[in-house]
């Protein structure tokens, strides 16, 4: 893995972390984000799992 691949992948986690607070009510365990090239060609996906922790 080279070292953009390095960054975009940094920057989907950023992405990620920055709208989970804004999830949806709807029950879910995972949520992505998927970077493209300037041809829309797929670079990395970057996925958080979600896990229920009873209290």
């Amino acid at each position: 893995m080279n070292s953009k691949t390095t960054r975009l992948q940094r920057r989907g986690a950023e992405i990620l972390s920055e709208i989970a607070s804004g999830l949806p009510s709807a029950l879910m365990n995972m949520i992505s984000v998927e970077v493209f090239d300037e041809a829309r060609r797929p670079i990395v996906e970057t996925r958080l799992g979600l896990d229920v922790l009873p209290e």
